[in-house]
């Protein structure tokens, strides 16, 4: 084979895969679109309750929230693989979509989560703008939210940014932590707020993997 014919092989060769790999992607993408929001179920391991919540926001943000019967809660971020048409959560279990439903295997058992219907929120992203504060392993963290959505945490002479949205047609705030100076996990999740002395003054965030996942008081 000439040298020419060669480069042209080897160009040809590329570029499909290329294309193969981006059209898995979109194909990706445009299924998990069609699946976006909440889903939850109930299951027993081991003859204790357990309240399983799938949220999926994007192919990219997708969360798996388990509670137990002390409400103490375990979180795994998930994916989507494309080629078994399946949610993974690493650590936590797997599902497929079924009949507008979640067909999941989690604790070694089947357990169907069913799509959760939610009215928009009443506040908005900016709304929740302000400072809030937590502490972890005797260290005062301080979350500040600013109107536009965009967040700093500052904790041990470092600094998280992430972003506050408004998710599943307003009815839920999407989190993304954008960067993070000491080098802490970069993840998607959401959260959802709670009152305590005034209205909306905690935010519980759900970040897997993160040590700033949790409950945040302003």
């Amino acid at each position: 084979m000439s040298r020419s014919l060669l480069v042209l092989a080897t160009t040809l060769l590329l570029a499909a895969c290329g294309g193969s790999d981006n059209d898995d992607s979109d194909d990706a993408a445009a299924t998990v679109d069609k699946l976006v929001g909440q889903y939850a179920g109930v299951y027993q391991d081991n003859g204790a309750p357990r309240l399983a919540t799938a949220t999926v926001i994007g192919a990219d943000d997708l969360t798996l929230v388990v509670l137990d019967e002390q409400d103490r809660r375990s979180e795994y971020s998930g994916r989507y693989a494309a080629k078994t048409g399946t949610f993974e959560f690493a650590g936590g279990g797997n599902c497929q979509a079924a009949d507008e439903a979640l067909q999941c295997t989690l604790d070694g058992q089947s357990v169907t989560l069913a799509a959760s219907t939610a009215e928009s929120l009443d506040y908005s992203v900016a709304d929740l703008a302000g400072r809030y504060q937590v502490r972890l392993d005797g260290e005062l963290y301080t979350l500040t939210a600013a109107s536009d959505g965009d967040f700093t945490v500052s904790a041990n002479g470092c600094d998280t940014a992430g972003n506050l949205s408004l998710a599943l047609d307003g009815t839920l705030v999407a989190v993304r932590l954008t960067s993070a100076e000491c080098g802490g996990k970069l993840v998607n999740g959401y959260l959802s707020t709670d009152s305590l002395y005034t209205s909306r003054d905690v935010l519980v965030t759900y970040l897997p993997g993160s040590e700033l996942s949790g409950y945040w008081i302003r």
